[in-house]
């Protein structure tokens, strides 16, 4: 049946990517490492955060804070970071990884971020992971 088949084909399927993430979206994450290299991980939160409704959420930004520096202390500091993929939902929302390469471990962070009408592109979520 072609209708069938024409609004299946209208459905959006997962999208996994390494280059067509929003130039907003990158200019953050890139912020965010450059940030940690420079072992203000405060500042690199407030500024990944801006915009965020988690950015109200003071006790669990500064406990993320804590984390990243004892990851940091525990794998060494950031040599660098490299975009591992990004999975689009919709237009509007995107998850998008990177990798932070560190001495001893990678460490795979993971952003969910929505292209707010009014405001632009913001965090959502985000997590990391040393295990793989």
């Amino acid at each position: 049946n072609e209708t069938q088949g024409s609004s299946e084909a209208n459905l959006l399927e997962p999208v996994y990517t390494t280059t067509a993430v929003p130039t907003a979206v990158d200019e953050k994450c890139v912020a965010f490492f450059k940030t940690l290299m420079t072992d203000a991980a405060g500042k690199a939160y407030e500024e990944l955060l801006k915009g965020s409704p988690l950015i109200r959420n003071e006790e669990k930004v500064r406990n993320q804070v804590v984390k990243t520096l004892q990851a940091i202390e525990l794998y060494g500091k950031i040599s660098g970071y490299e975009q591992a993929g990004a999975e689009y939902i919709s237009q509007s929302y995107l998850k998008v990884s990177y990798l932070s390469l560190h001495p001893f471990n990678p460490i795979l962070w993971t952003f969910t971020f929505y292209n707010s009408p009014s405001i632009g592109w913001i965090v959502l979520n985000f997590k990391y992971t040393d295990t793989f």
